[in-house]
């Protein structure tokens, strides 16, 4: 287990700040709709997300790769991800509101990974052996992830607002939502392009698993399949319109929240120093 505060820990708990000032920003947007405001959250969200790039690249140095070798690392990678994809999308898709969820997810989710000395373990040997292209099955399941997570907010914000429009029920923060139409319309969006992404990823993960079957432990293999297998249908559901908007958000929550606890399983075992070795010689071909 790591002890005290290194240098990536300090300047990711940097990172975690910004991202909470972040979250009170764009909510004082939503809320107050000042465009200097809004300008404001954006450019320390993208701030915040610099100084998480920061940390992990130190970490990346540590660990002599990708750092996705335990609970700690892999959530870290998830909220960068997934700010990141928020970012490149947010001109294109004006939701203050969802600004602020961000932030706030980031903020919570990097803290609690920042604050359980146990998830950040340290690894006998490199988890990837040297192989970019299970670095790249990881980095681009991570994107997917911080994709669908994106998902799962927005699919919480249509259930608020569907909530409130049949309940007839005044929530305050029901007034600054987008219209249900427009949640259903993006969220289907984001799912085809989070799945389209996981499913690039498993296929890198896959060609690397016929030629390395010992290196992959089958708890990891089963657990992710499940999980793609659900949101493959859940999507194929939705696009044959056999799946209510309602049920479709609450199934993409509830798949999110299946990610989120499969993180300990999915992370693994260190790969052993023959494995490495082994892996490190293998050229996978398209």
């Amino acid at each position: 287990m790591l002890e005290g505060l290194s240098d990536e820990h300090a300047v990711l708990w940097l990172s975690t700040v910004m991202y909470a000032v972040t979250a009170g920003i764009a909510l004082l947007r939503t809320v107050f709709r000042t465009r200097w405001v809004q300008a404001g959250a954006y450019i320390l969200l993208w701030l915040a997300f610099g100084v998480q790039l920061a940390g992990l690249s130190i970490r990346g140095k540590i660990v002599g790769g990708c750092p996705l070798g335990n609970p700690f690392e892999i959530t870290q990678f998830l909220v960068w991800s997934g700010v990141f994809l928020f970012l490149v999308t947010f001109p294109f898709v004006r939701l203050n509101l969802l600004g602020a969820l961000v932030g706030a997810s980031a903020a919570i989710l990097s803290a609690v990974s920042l604050s359980v000395p146990s998830w950040d373990y340290e690894a006998q040997a490199r988890l990837f052996g040297g192989n970019p292209w299970i670095e790249l099955h990881a980095a681009l399941a991570m994107f997917s992830y911080g994709m669908l997570g994106i998902l799962a907010l927005m699919s919480s914000m249509f259930l608020v607002q569907q909530y409130a429009l049949k309940r007839k029920v005044n929530f305050p923060i029901a007034s600054i939502l987008p219209s249900v139409r427009e949640l259903d319309i993006l969220g289907s969006r984001l799912l085809i392009a989070g799945m389209s992404l996981m499913t690039l990823a498993l296929g890198v993960g896959f060609l690397f698993w016929f030629q390395n079957a010992d290196a992959i432990s089958p708890t990891k293999l089963i657990t992710t399949s499940i999980i793609w297998l659900a949101y493959i249908a859940v999507g194929v559901l939705r696009l044959r319109a056999q799946l209510a908007a309602k049920r479709f958000a609450q199934s993409t929550v509830l798949l999110f929240a299946c990610i989120i606890l499969s993180i300990g399983p999915i992370s693994g075992d260190p790969i052993s120093e023959q494995t490495e070795k082994d892996m490190s010689s293998v050229e996978v071909t398209h």
